[in-house]
């Protein structure tokens, strides 16, 4: 509270820290006006107090349903609000606003705002003291020049408080702006009296310490203003003006609480005159006393206070009249006129002559140097570096004749006052140009308020099905309650939210000008089907729920949507062809138009098998564009390599060295191959003694990789390829197929022991298979995509080499060329057979015969 009365005391420091109940007066005993003061104030703080708790919403102005109080609604501009009349309550204290207005009309008037979005568009209450000065209403005119008592009022200013970052309703108690504007101070002062001094001359008396004037007073000191505290970054300017740092903090003083206040009806230069006149000299301006020039508004808003000096020494004082030393302009600077509202407050003088305490740098345990406040009284600030005070901020503490002061010894104490409450009413985003609000404020029902509560169907999402009309799967279910009794018969109408989808309800239309309407059961509920626009895939869908009739709720809405791909978040991850989408649906459009674009690759031109007789195989097929898989050829078909043509004109790379197998070439030979594996497992298979051969042939197949080398050069056609060539070994074992027929062929060392081995002719051909490892052929091609610099870069491209198979017209198990699986690099595997040679041919043996296998 900012009372600035001259009571006996304002605050009593009782020993038990609970709150007290009342004040209980005796007979015979004395009734002073703090206690009448104290018994208002327990009163005010225990109504306060449960309403409080009834209503919650702590930081929050809370409103009766039904009604706009303190409603924020846009008026042309981002800061052009109106402020809707009624009451509220903002922990427990009750607000009133009498009529609608703006910010620049509202009880405290605000103008030059800068119209800076995000904003927080609050509202800043106090308890302020009324002077019977301010409001002459107060006193009887009965009573003549007798002083009237003040007034408590309820207090406040819608004020918009610009913040950083992304800002609602819900996150606007956490955002470190609004916390900045929200902070109590945090600084103090300790009021001490000064010790007694022993006396040195005995015949002397000797001087009693404490505080030394012989009348009861009640002090009072009030921060003027300081040094502002720098903040690090940019941040938006505080809404009720800087907050001040404990070094260079200014503070005034006064033995009467500030209570001599005086209207200004004239100004003439530096000549104030002022009524009522004075009625106690003793209680007056005088020359060396300090008048400060004040308006109603700056215990609401001290920002114009701090804007200019408006605290002057007097110079000269009659009953009417107070002449400052100060200039014309200075006064002028101060914005003081006599047309009402302006006012001249006393505030005495230092020992030093001066009007204000300025405290230096904070020493050792954060405490500033102790300073003289004169009466035998001593001052010193605390809380260290981090101290924050306000303009406005006050202690009061009563003075005793008998030498005491009413403050707790060597005790440093936060401000005794004023009490400041914020809330948001409303959080301001968008642009200038077009800024929204978000209605911040609680509404609550009271007790005997029809309460409409929701029970379900909000938050439904259905499949469109391309237009028409869509029923959702779950009802709309509403309640009304009037504490925890239903209420059957009342009228719950269904409108639109401003912008929604024409939609309906129980199958009959809702739009703009067209509303429905339901009653409640005898269980006090109301349960409908809700028909969404399916013409409109891409909205919000929204209905609106009201109650009809006095005591009106809050209004229930119930939103649904449409499951849509693009309302579906996608991460492209490492997807680099999908990295510029964020949902499904464009994801799935970006893969649609990459199913016909041609990645870069390296594709297979020809695979030529080269004889050395200079007969070339080919083993693709040009005119059809196929792969010959399953082709049959002679045993000598590449002993003089195998040539992988590409389409490309650039040069071509291997990833590593010539000797690794990236083209494979492997034969699967018939097993057993050799005579030892031969007789081994014709032995191994004989059961005991009998003389029965129950393996005694090919069995299976094993592969063998031939040895080769590739490299790149030009084929023997002159093309530029990939060539294979086997080595001396290799091209040796196919030379001589002739003679072991691919380990068929029974040499004279194994006769005898093979007699019995079975030798069919129908060893015709030996399966090869040829694989060529894609993701090591590479080349460096410019594909048109530009650079860091935007220069055209070349990209690395790899063989695409799988193919899909097709019926051919020359094996029926071609590859066709034309239908490549889309990746950008595969290996090629297909395969060919190698013609057994037949020129040396054996009978089947027989057994127990003697022929001789040749």
């Amino acid at each position: 509270m900012t009372i600035r009365a001259d009571a006996t005391r304002q605050i009593i420091n009782s020993r038990d820290p609970r709150p007290l109940r009342a004040v209980a007066p005796r007979q015979g005993q004395v009734l002073l006006d703090a206690d009448f003061d104290q018994d208002a104030r327990l009163t005010l703080t225990r109504i306060d107090g449960d309403m409080s708790d009834v209503i919650g919403a702590p930081g929050r102005l809370a409103y009766p349903s039904g009604t706009s109080a303190f409603a924020i609604q846009a008026g042309g501009g981002p800061l052009n609000l109106s402020i809707q009349p009624g009451h509220g309550f903002l922990d427990g204290w009750r607000l009133d606003n009498m009529a609608a207005c703006t910010l620049a009309t509202q009880p405290h008037p605000r103008n030059g705002d800068a119209a800076t979005l995000p904003s927080v568009v609050a509202i800043k209450a106090l308890i302020r003291h009324v002077d019977p000065v301010e409001e002459p209403a107060f006193a009887d005119k009965a009573l003549g020049d007798a002083q009237a008592s003040g007034r408590l009022i309820a207090d406040w200013q819608v004020l918009p408080q610009p913040v950083h970052g992304s800002v609602s309703c819900a996150t606007a108690p956490q955002n470190a702006d609004w916390l900045r504007l929200t902070a109590p101070s945090s600084g103090s002062i300790a009021v001490t009296v000064q010790p007694s001094v022993p006396g040195t001359d005995p015949c002397s008396l000797m001087p009693q310490g404490g505080y030394t004037r012989l009348e009861n007073l009640l002090y009072r000191l009030e921060v003027h203003g300081g040094v502002p505290i720098a903040e690090a970054g940019s941040p938006p300017p505080l809404a009720d003006g800087p907050r001040f740092g404990l070094q260079g903090l200014k503070l005034k003083l006064s033995r009467r609480n500030a209570s001599l206040l005086v209207a200004i009806t004239g100004i003439n230069g530096n000549e104030i005159t002022v009524s009522p006149p004075s009625l106690d000299p003793r209680s007056w301006f005088a020359p060396g006393s300090w008048a400060e020039i004040v308006s109603l508004h700056d215990d609401v808003d001290p920002r114009a206070a701090l804007t200019s000096e408006r605290l002057f020494r007097v110079a000269l004082a009659t009953d009417e009249k107070v002449t400052v030393e100060a200039t014309t302009a200075a006064i002028a600077a101060t914005g003081a006129a006599a047309t009402g509202g302006w006012f001249l407050r006393f505030w005495d003088v230092l020992p030093d002559s001066s009007g204000l305490i300025v405290f230096g740098a904070p020493g050792a345990g954060g405490l500033t140097a102790v300073q003289s406040l004169g009466d035998g009284l001593s001052i010193q600030g605390g809380g260290g570096a981090a101290a924050t005070f306000r303009r406005g901020d006050y202690w009061t503490f009563a003075a005793r004749a008998d030498g005491t002061i009413d403050w707790p010894s060597s005790t440093q104490q936060t401000p005794h006052g004023p009490e400041t409450r914020y809330a948001p009413l409303s959080v301001a985003t968008g642009s200038p140009a077009a800024s929204t609000f978000d209605d911040c404020r609680i509404p609550c029902a009271r007790l005997t308020d029809r309460v409409l509560h929701y029970r379900g169907g909000d938050g439904q999402a259905a499949f469109s099905n391309g237009g028409g009309p869509i029923k959702l799967a779950a009802p709309l279910r509403l309640a009304v309650l009037r504490g925890s009794t239903p209420v059957p018969g009342a009228i719950v109408q269904w409108s639109l939210p401003p912008g929604a989808q024409p939609s309906m309800i129980d199958a009959a239309p809702v739009t703009s000008v067209q509303q429905q309407q339901s009653t409640t059961n005898a269980q006090g509920e109301v349960s409908v089907s809700w028909t969404i626009d399916g013409n409109a895939p891409s909205a919000l869908h929204q209905i609106r729920a009201s109650l009809l009739g006095a005591g009106g709720a809050q209004p229930v809405t119930f939103t649904a949507r449409f499951d849509q791909a693009k309302t579906t978040s996608y991460d492209p991850l490492g997807c680099e062809h999908l990295k510029d989408f964020d949902n499904v649906q464009a994801a799935i459009d970006g893969l649609c138009g990459l199913i016909n674009t041609k990645f870069p690759v390296l594709k297979l031109a020809r695979i030529d098998l080269f004889d050395p007789k200079g007969k070339t195989t080919a083993l693709i097929n040009d005119k059809e564009e196929t792969i010959l898989n399953g082709l049959e050829v002679d045993c000598d078909s590449f002993l003089s390599g195998i040539a992988i043509g590409l389409d490309l004109d650039d040069s071509l790379n291997l990833g590593i060295q010539k000797f690794d197998p990236i083209l494979e070439l492997e034969l699967e030979l018939p097993y057993p191959t050799t005579d030892a594996d031969k007789v081994y497992w014709l032995h191994a298979s004989q059961p005991g003694d009998k003389k029965e051969y129950p393996l005694c042939s090919t069995w299976g197949f094993q592969r063998i990789r031939l040895d080769g080398d590739i490299r790149i050069d030009s084929s023997p056609d002159g093309y530029p390829a990939l060539i294979w060539t086997p080595h001396s070994m290799a091209r040796t074992f196919l030379e001589t197929a002739r003679y072991h027929r691919f380990g068929q062929r029974i040499t004279g060392l194994f006769a005898e022991q093979l007699y019995e081995w079975w030798k069919p002719d129908r060893l015709e051909r030996i399966l090869c298979r040829l694989r060529l490892r894609s993701a090591h052929i590479w080349a460096d091609i410019n594909t048109g995509k530009e650079g860091a610099k935007d220069e055209k870069r070349p990209e690395r491209v790899y063989l695409n080499a799988e193919h899909l198979g097709c019926v051919g017209s020359v094996t029926g198990r071609e590859l066709s060329l034309r239908e490549l699986d889309p990746q950008r690099a595969a290996d090629l595997d297909m395969f060919f057979y190698l013609k057994v040679p037949q020129d040396v041919k054996r009978k089947r043996p027989f057994r127990g015969g003697s022929e001789q296998p040749g």
